[in-house]
């Protein structure tokens, strides 16, 4: 695909996928069209991400386990924080870029790049990813800009980088809305000024 996406499975059942899923889309509550699949403490915590601690979202929630998304999270154990995120019709996210940087006190600052894997869960193809690869802050100026657009298919999986580009989802649909399981991982560097 590119040196942004990577398809690294072919063989995920779609429709097994959504029928577990459907346990959190269609009967729990949210306000965020989000869901943790995995908690601190595997409680059934919905929302409990507040991202301050990724990797301590690694304990998947009781009504998930022994399912076929459980499979698929051992599947692909360097990863955490998984969620089921929904974008619905007509909607697009806020263009950004994940990860960060921290300044430290000995006058270095570690950078934290996001890796995430997405697996479609329900999607079609008016849904995609936008990566803006020559964008340096959050919006666009006057004159042409080029974009690099992704469909990701049910059935696989694919890892992002989503880090090192400005990117947004969109879902240009006015029939369904669209679902991904997705985990991360972080990657830290310090780097010294």
């Amino acid at each position: 695909m590119s040196e942004l996406v990577f398809q690294i499975a072919d063989d995920i059942d779609a429709d097994k996928l959504a029928h577990v899923a459907s346990k959190a889309i269609y009967e729990i509550p949210s306000t965020t069209n989000q869901w943790q699949i995995t908690s601190k403490d595997g409680l059934d915590n919905w929302d409990a991400s507040d991202n301050s601690d990724p990797e301590a979202y690694c304990v998947i929630n009781n009504l998930f386990k022994n399912t076929y998304i459980h499979e698929l999270i051992n599947r692909w154990p360097e990863y955490y924080n998984w969620r089921i995120m929904g974008l619905n019709i007509r909607h697009i996210y806020s263009v950004h870029r994940d990860g960060n940087i921290t300044p430290e006190n000995d006058g270095s600052y570690t950078i934290t790049f996001s890796k995430r894997i997405h697996i479609p869960i329900i999607t079609n193809p008016e849904c995609f990813l936008i990566y803006f690869p020559d964008l340096e802050k959050p919006r666009l100026t006057e004159g042409e800009h080029r974009i690099i657009t992704y469909y990701m298919k049910e059935g696989h999986a694919y890892s992002m980088d989503a880090s090192n580009s400005f990117h947004t989802a969109t879902n240009l649909s006015n029939q369904s809305s669209r679902y991904h399981l997705i985990g991360e991982t972080l990657e830290r560097k310090n780097v010294k000024q």
